[in-house]
Protein backbone atom coordinates (compact mmCIF):
# COMPACT_ATOMS: atom_id res chain seq x y z
CA UNK A 1 0.00 0.00 0.00
CA UNK A 2 3.09 2.27 0.84
CA UNK A 3 4.35 1.60 -2.03
CA UNK A 4 1.34 2.56 -4.47
CA UNK A 5 0.73 5.98 -2.95
CA UNK A 6 4.63 6.66 -3.02
CA UNK A 7 4.46 5.83 -6.79
CA UNK A 8 1.48 8.02 -7.25
CA UNK A 9 2.97 11.43 -5.47
CA UNK A 10 5.97 10.52 -8.04
CA UNK A 11 3.63 10.46 -10.74
CA UNK A 12 1.93 13.49 -10.27
CA UNK A 13 5.29 15.69 -9.18
CA UNK A 14 6.11 14.44 -12.78
CA UNK A 15 2.84 16.21 -14.18
CA UNK A 16 4.03 18.72 -12.26
CA UNK A 17 7.46 19.52 -13.34
CA UNK A 18 7.19 18.28 -16.81
CA UNK A 19 6.53 21.59 -18.15
CA UNK A 20 9.18 23.43 -16.12
CA UNK A 21 11.76 20.54 -16.91
CA UNK A 22 10.84 21.21 -20.88
CA UNK A 23 10.97 25.24 -20.65
CA UNK A 24 14.54 24.34 -18.95
CA UNK A 25 15.53 22.10 -21.50
CA UNK A 26 14.36 24.79 -24.55
CA UNK A 27 16.16 27.64 -22.61
CA UNK A 28 19.44 25.71 -22.27
CA UNK A 29 19.37 24.77 -25.49
CA UNK A 30 18.72 28.44 -26.66
CA UNK A 31 21.55 29.27 -24.36
CA UNK A 32 23.88 26.78 -26.11
CA UNK A 33 22.78 27.85 -29.23
CA UNK A 34 23.85 31.54 -28.02
CA UNK A 35 27.01 30.17 -27.21
CA UNK A 36 27.92 27.65 -29.95
CA UNK A 37 28.23 30.79 -32.81
CA UNK A 38 30.20 32.95 -29.40
CA UNK A 39 32.53 30.03 -29.01
CA UNK A 40 32.36 29.67 -33.01
CA UNK A 41 33.64 33.25 -32.99
CA UNK A 42 36.04 32.75 -30.12
CA UNK A 43 37.80 30.24 -31.47
CA UNK A 44 38.05 31.64 -35.47
CA UNK A 45 39.55 34.82 -33.43
CA UNK A 46 42.13 32.38 -31.42
CA UNK A 47 42.77 30.62 -34.95
CA UNK A 48 43.05 34.32 -36.51
CA UNK A 49 45.58 35.49 -33.75
CA UNK A 50 47.25 32.70 -34.29
CA UNK A 51 47.77 32.32 -37.88
CA UNK A 52 48.76 36.53 -37.59
CA UNK A 53 50.95 35.60 -34.82
CA UNK A 54 52.71 33.07 -36.89
CA UNK A 55 52.20 35.71 -40.16
CA UNK A 56 54.26 38.08 -37.44
CA UNK A 57 56.65 35.66 -36.26
CA UNK A 58 57.46 35.04 -39.79
CA UNK A 59 57.62 38.14 -41.06
CA UNK A 60 59.68 39.06 -38.33
CA UNK A 61 62.20 35.95 -38.97
CA UNK A 62 62.12 36.85 -42.69
CA UNK A 63 62.71 40.58 -41.71
CA UNK A 64 65.85 39.53 -39.24
CA UNK A 65 66.63 36.71 -42.12
CA UNK A 66 66.95 40.20 -44.83
CA UNK A 67 68.69 42.49 -41.97
CA UNK A 68 71.19 39.49 -41.50
CA UNK A 69 71.90 39.06 -45.26
CA UNK A 70 71.81 43.08 -45.77
CA UNK A 71 74.63 43.08 -42.78
CA UNK A 72 76.44 40.19 -43.25
CA UNK A 73 76.85 41.11 -47.25
CA UNK A 74 78.33 43.93 -46.90
CA UNK A 75 80.54 42.53 -44.12
CA UNK A 76 80.96 39.41 -46.76
CA UNK A 77 81.77 42.04 -49.03
CA UNK A 78 84.52 43.67 -47.43
CA UNK A 79 85.86 40.43 -46.46
CA UNK A 80 86.07 39.26 -49.99
CA UNK A 81 87.57 42.53 -51.07
CA UNK A 82 89.73 42.02 -47.78
CA UNK A 83 90.90 38.41 -49.56
CA UNK A 84 91.78 39.97 -52.26
CA UNK A 85 94.11 42.22 -50.99
CA UNK A 86 95.97 40.28 -48.98
CA UNK A 87 95.80 38.25 -51.64
CA UNK A 88 96.87 40.56 -54.03
CA UNK A 89 99.76 41.47 -51.61
CA UNK A 90 100.87 37.65 -51.02
CA UNK A 91 100.56 37.27 -55.07
CA UNK A 92 103.69 40.10 -55.54
CA UNK A 93 105.24 38.59 -52.60
CA UNK A 94 105.33 35.33 -53.35
CA UNK A 95 106.34 36.60 -56.94
CA UNK A 96 109.25 38.88 -55.60
CA UNK A 97 110.10 35.51 -53.56
CA UNK A 98 110.08 33.38 -56.70
CA UNK A 99 112.51 36.16 -58.82
CA UNK A 100 114.48 35.86 -55.74
CA UNK A 101 114.98 32.16 -55.50
CA UNK A 102 115.37 32.16 -59.90
CA UNK A 103 117.69 34.97 -59.31
CA UNK A 104 119.96 33.17 -56.34
CA UNK A 105 119.45 29.57 -58.93
CA UNK A 106 121.15 31.82 -61.58
CA UNK A 107 123.37 33.37 -60.07
CA UNK A 108 124.23 30.06 -58.29
CA UNK A 109 124.14 28.86 -61.66
CA UNK A 110 127.10 31.48 -62.96
CA UNK A 111 128.98 30.65 -59.79
CA UNK A 112 129.23 27.40 -60.67
CA UNK A 113 129.89 28.08 -64.14
CA UNK A 114 132.38 30.57 -63.32
CA UNK A 115 134.13 28.13 -60.81
CA UNK A 116 134.52 25.74 -63.96
CA UNK A 117 135.86 28.16 -66.53
CA UNK A 118 138.05 29.40 -63.82
CA UNK A 119 138.98 25.73 -63.37
CA UNK A 120 139.71 25.57 -67.29
CA UNK A 121 141.76 28.61 -67.19
CA UNK A 122 143.92 27.58 -64.59
CA UNK A 123 144.40 23.89 -66.21
CA UNK A 124 144.63 25.82 -69.54
CA UNK A 125 147.10 28.36 -67.66
CA UNK A 126 149.04 25.31 -66.47
CA UNK A 127 149.95 23.87 -69.86
CA UNK A 128 150.14 27.51 -71.32
CA UNK A 129 152.75 28.13 -68.59
CA UNK A 130 154.68 24.83 -69.57
CA UNK A 131 155.49 25.98 -73.11
CA UNK A 132 156.06 29.87 -71.89
CA UNK A 133 158.10 28.30 -68.91
CA UNK A 134 160.06 26.03 -71.58
CA UNK A 135 161.28 29.00 -73.75
CA UNK A 136 162.14 31.44 -70.48
CA UNK A 137 164.27 28.59 -69.71
CA UNK A 138 166.06 27.42 -73.17
CA UNK A 139 166.56 31.31 -73.37
CA UNK A 140 168.28 31.77 -69.54
CA UNK A 141 170.39 28.95 -70.60
CA UNK A 142 171.18 30.57 -73.95
CA UNK A 143 172.15 33.72 -71.38
CA UNK A 144 174.11 32.07 -69.20
CA UNK A 145 176.31 30.04 -72.13
CA UNK A 146 176.53 33.67 -73.45
CA UNK A 147 177.61 35.32 -69.77
CA UNK A 148 180.25 32.58 -69.50
CA UNK A 149 181.76 33.48 -72.71
CA UNK A 150 181.51 37.38 -71.86
CA UNK A 151 183.70 36.27 -68.67
CA UNK A 152 186.08 34.46 -70.20
CA UNK A 153 187.14 36.89 -72.97
CA UNK A 154 186.69 40.06 -71.30
CA UNK A 155 187.60 39.22 -68.08
CA UNK A 156 190.16 36.30 -68.32
CA UNK A 157 191.80 37.00 -71.78
CA UNK A 158 190.34 34.15 -73.39
CA UNK A 159 189.54 34.08 -77.32
CA UNK A 160 186.50 32.44 -78.98
CA UNK A 161 185.68 32.62 -82.23
CA UNK A 162 183.18 34.81 -83.91
CA UNK A 163 181.52 35.75 -79.96
CA UNK A 164 183.33 39.68 -80.49
CA UNK A 165 181.82 39.59 -84.06
CA UNK A 166 178.41 40.13 -85.90
CA UNK A 167 177.53 36.14 -84.41
CA UNK A 168 178.38 37.13 -80.92
CA UNK A 169 176.03 40.62 -81.54
CA UNK A 170 173.21 38.37 -83.07
CA UNK A 171 173.17 35.81 -80.33
CA UNK A 172 172.85 38.48 -77.71
CA UNK A 173 170.49 40.11 -79.08
CA UNK A 174 168.45 36.88 -79.92
CA UNK A 175 168.49 36.79 -75.66
CA UNK A 176 167.58 40.21 -74.97
CA UNK A 177 164.78 40.44 -77.55
CA UNK A 178 163.52 37.16 -75.99
CA UNK A 179 163.03 37.62 -72.34
CA UNK A 180 161.75 41.52 -73.23
CA UNK A 181 159.35 40.36 -75.63
CA UNK A 182 158.40 37.44 -73.25
CA UNK A 183 158.37 39.18 -70.59
CA UNK A 184 155.58 41.54 -71.77
CA UNK A 185 153.90 38.52 -73.42
CA UNK A 186 153.21 36.91 -69.82
CA UNK A 187 152.38 40.82 -67.58
CA UNK A 188 148.75 39.73 -68.74
CA UNK A 189 148.73 36.25 -67.27
CA UNK A 190 150.10 36.61 -64.09
CA UNK A 191 148.80 38.08 -60.74
CA UNK A 192 149.94 40.50 -58.25
CA UNK A 193 151.63 43.07 -60.68
CA UNK A 194 152.45 45.12 -58.45
CA UNK A 195 154.29 42.72 -56.05
CA UNK A 196 155.78 41.54 -59.01
CA UNK A 197 156.96 44.72 -61.12
CA UNK A 198 158.30 45.94 -57.54
CA UNK A 199 160.90 42.48 -56.78
CA UNK A 200 162.17 42.57 -60.47
CA UNK A 201 162.92 46.59 -60.27
CA UNK A 202 164.28 45.79 -56.88
CA UNK A 203 166.44 42.95 -57.73
CA UNK A 204 168.00 45.46 -60.89
CA UNK A 205 168.51 48.01 -58.22
CA UNK A 206 170.36 45.18 -55.85
CA UNK A 207 172.39 43.67 -59.32
CA UNK A 208 173.73 47.75 -59.74
CA UNK A 209 174.69 47.91 -55.73
CA UNK A 210 176.59 44.78 -55.73
CA UNK A 211 178.79 45.60 -59.31
CA UNK A 212 179.30 48.87 -57.88
CA UNK A 213 180.58 46.88 -54.74
CA UNK A 214 182.42 44.05 -56.31
CA UNK A 215 183.58 44.67 -59.75
CA UNK A 216 183.12 48.42 -60.43
CA UNK A 217 185.13 48.16 -63.68
CA UNK A 218 182.23 45.75 -64.91
CA UNK A 219 179.43 47.52 -63.02
CA UNK A 220 175.81 47.29 -64.15
CA UNK A 221 173.62 50.30 -64.05
CA UNK A 222 170.21 49.95 -65.69
CA UNK A 223 170.08 46.55 -66.55
CA UNK A 224 167.91 44.11 -68.02
CA UNK A 225 165.97 43.41 -64.56
CA UNK A 226 165.55 47.17 -64.05
CA UNK A 227 164.52 47.82 -67.48
CA UNK A 228 161.42 44.75 -67.06
CA UNK A 229 160.59 45.42 -63.64
CA UNK A 230 159.96 49.46 -64.61
CA UNK A 231 157.83 48.44 -67.62
CA UNK A 232 155.79 45.66 -65.46
CA UNK A 233 155.31 49.17 -63.01
CA UNK A 234 154.43 51.25 -66.11
CA UNK A 235 151.93 48.78 -67.93
CA UNK A 236 149.65 48.83 -64.44
CA UNK A 237 148.13 52.62 -64.89
CA UNK A 238 148.15 52.49 -68.52
CA UNK A 239 146.57 49.28 -69.11
CA UNK A 240 142.91 49.87 -69.75
CA UNK A 241 144.43 53.08 -72.14
CA UNK A 242 146.35 50.27 -73.91
CA UNK A 243 143.64 48.24 -74.37
CA UNK A 244 141.00 50.88 -76.22
CA UNK A 245 143.12 50.48 -79.42
CA UNK A 246 142.59 47.83 -81.58
CA UNK A 247 145.08 44.76 -80.95
CA UNK A 248 146.50 44.46 -84.24
CA UNK A 249 146.88 48.16 -84.53
CA UNK A 250 148.78 48.10 -81.15
CA UNK A 251 150.99 45.33 -81.76
CA UNK A 252 152.47 46.48 -85.40
CA UNK A 253 152.61 50.10 -84.12
CA UNK A 254 154.80 49.07 -80.83
CA UNK A 255 157.04 47.16 -83.16
CA UNK A 256 157.73 49.88 -85.40
CA UNK A 257 158.05 52.58 -82.87
CA UNK A 258 160.50 49.87 -81.04
CA UNK A 259 162.36 49.58 -84.22
CA UNK A 260 162.15 53.70 -84.81
CA UNK A 261 163.82 54.15 -81.41
CA UNK A 262 166.48 51.66 -81.97
CA UNK A 263 169.28 53.66 -82.44
CA UNK A 264 168.07 56.22 -79.91
CA UNK A 265 171.12 55.48 -77.55
CA UNK A 266 173.53 56.59 -79.95
CA UNK A 267 171.73 59.83 -80.61
CA UNK A 268 169.47 59.06 -83.71
CA UNK A 269 166.33 57.70 -84.63
CA UNK A 270 166.57 54.49 -86.52
CA UNK A 271 167.80 50.99 -86.84
CA UNK A 272 170.57 49.29 -87.72
CA UNK A 273 172.52 51.01 -90.01
CA UNK A 274 169.51 53.36 -90.92
CA UNK A 275 169.69 56.77 -89.01
CA UNK A 276 166.64 58.53 -89.95
CA UNK A 277 167.29 61.84 -87.13
CA UNK A 278 169.66 63.06 -85.27
CA UNK A 279 168.13 64.19 -81.80
CA UNK A 280 169.55 66.98 -80.21
CA UNK A 281 172.39 66.93 -77.46
CA UNK A 282 170.27 68.46 -75.03
CA UNK A 283 168.42 65.50 -74.62
CA UNK A 284 171.48 63.51 -73.28
CA UNK A 285 172.16 65.47 -69.57
CA UNK A 286 172.08 63.54 -66.60
CA UNK A 287 170.90 59.84 -64.99
CA UNK A 288 167.54 60.16 -65.52
CA UNK A 289 167.55 60.89 -69.53
CA UNK A 290 169.87 58.08 -69.47
CA UNK A 291 168.02 55.88 -67.70
CA UNK A 292 164.47 57.19 -70.65
CA UNK A 293 167.47 56.14 -73.37
CA UNK A 294 169.23 59.34 -73.72
CA UNK A 295 172.64 58.35 -72.12
CA UNK A 296 174.67 61.45 -70.43
CA UNK A 297 178.50 61.87 -71.59
CA UNK A 298 180.75 59.68 -70.12
CA UNK A 299 178.16 56.81 -69.34
CA UNK A 300 179.27 53.15 -68.74
CA UNK A 301 177.01 50.05 -68.12
CA UNK A 302 178.63 46.48 -68.84
CA UNK A 303 174.53 45.43 -69.05
CA UNK A 304 172.80 48.48 -70.19
CA UNK A 305 168.82 48.54 -71.33
CA UNK A 306 166.91 52.07 -71.31
CA UNK A 307 163.22 52.45 -71.33
CA UNK A 308 163.52 53.81 -75.29
CA UNK A 309 163.29 51.65 -77.06
CA UNK A 310 162.54 48.41 -75.24
CA UNK A 311 159.40 49.87 -73.36
CA UNK A 312 158.11 49.38 -77.13
CA UNK A 313 159.11 45.83 -77.14
CA UNK A 314 157.76 45.17 -74.12
CA UNK A 315 154.53 46.43 -75.12
CA UNK A 316 155.25 44.45 -78.71
CA UNK A 317 154.73 41.48 -76.06
CA UNK A 318 151.79 42.90 -74.58
CA UNK A 319 149.55 43.10 -77.53
CA UNK A 320 150.73 40.01 -78.88
CA UNK A 321 149.07 37.64 -76.06
CA UNK A 322 145.85 40.25 -76.26
CA UNK A 323 145.90 38.87 -79.51
CA UNK A 324 146.20 35.13 -79.03
CA UNK A 325 143.96 35.06 -75.85
CA UNK A 326 141.44 36.44 -78.49
CA UNK A 327 141.76 34.29 -81.31
CA UNK A 328 141.72 31.65 -78.34
CA UNK A 329 144.96 30.04 -79.80
CA UNK A 330 147.00 29.97 -76.28
CA UNK A 331 146.55 26.41 -75.14
CA UNK A 332 147.19 25.54 -78.80
CA UNK A 333 150.45 27.10 -78.82
CA UNK A 334 151.56 26.33 -75.04
CA UNK A 335 150.17 23.56 -74.10
CA UNK A 336 153.28 21.70 -74.68
CA UNK A 337 156.46 21.56 -72.48
CA UNK A 338 159.81 20.09 -71.98
CA UNK A 339 160.74 18.66 -68.82
CA UNK A 340 163.55 20.55 -67.04
CA UNK A 341 163.90 23.14 -68.81
CA UNK A 342 160.09 24.28 -67.86
CA UNK A 343 161.42 23.88 -64.40
CA UNK A 344 164.32 26.47 -65.32
CA UNK A 345 162.20 28.76 -66.68
CA UNK A 346 159.55 29.06 -63.40
CA UNK A 347 162.36 29.79 -61.34
CA UNK A 348 164.47 32.21 -64.09
CA UNK A 349 164.80 35.04 -61.62
CA UNK A 350 166.32 33.51 -58.80
CA UNK A 351 168.16 31.84 -61.41
CA UNK A 352 169.43 34.88 -63.41
CA UNK A 353 170.37 36.28 -60.02
CA UNK A 354 172.77 33.39 -59.09
CA UNK A 355 173.75 32.19 -62.22
CA UNK A 356 176.66 35.04 -62.99
CA UNK A 357 178.32 34.84 -59.45
CA UNK A 358 178.33 30.56 -59.92
CA UNK A 359 179.33 31.38 -63.59
CA UNK A 360 182.63 33.70 -62.60
CA UNK A 361 183.37 31.58 -59.80
CA UNK A 362 183.87 28.36 -62.03
CA UNK A 363 185.34 30.04 -64.52
CA UNK A 364 187.86 31.98 -61.81
CA UNK A 365 188.67 28.26 -60.47
CA UNK A 366 189.18 27.08 -63.74
CA UNK A 367 191.76 29.26 -65.20
CA UNK A 368 193.34 31.39 -62.72
CA UNK A 369 194.23 28.34 -59.89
Amino acid sequence: MMEADTNKINAVQAKDQGPKMQTNIIQTQKMQEKKIPSLKTQTQKIREEKIQSQKMQTYIIQTQKIQEKKIQGPKMQTHIIQTQKIQEKKIPSLKMQTQKIQEKKIQSQKMQVQKIQQCNEQKQKVRRLAGLDTIRGITLLSMMLYHTCWDLVFLFGKKIPGYSGLGGYVWQQSICWTFILLAGFCWSLGHHRLKRGLIVFGSGILITFVTLLVMPESRVIFGVLTLIGSCMLLLIPMEKLLLKLRMEIGLVGSFLLFLLFRNVNTGYLGFGNWNILKLPDGFYENLFTTYLGFPQRGFFSADYFSLLPWFFLFLTGFYLCQLVQKNHMMEKLFSWGVPGFDVIGRHSLLIYLLHQPAVFGISWMLFQI
